[in-house]
């Protein structure tokens, strides 16, 4: 997480590097190739748990669509 706290009030384009070189975007390998789970169903979110049963650490990612 990255918190920016100024004291003074500065403009946004002081802010913001300029000089940043082009690249072209890279496009994301597919989930497949990653090791990534994605879950859309309970069979898959039971599975899922039985493997987090043992780990020690985990990240998780939510996507809310209204």
């Amino acid at each position: 997480m990255f918190i920016l706290y100024l004291q003074e009030k500065l403009p946004i384009e002081q802010l913001i590097d300029r000089n940043v070189p082009y690249s072209e975007p890279v496009k994301p390998p597919a989930l497949g190739d990653t090791p990534f789970t994605f879950v859309e169903d309970l069979k898959t979110l039971e599975v899922l748990a039985t493997k987090l049963k043992s780990a020690t650490e985990f990240a998780v990612s939510v996507l809310i669509s209204f």
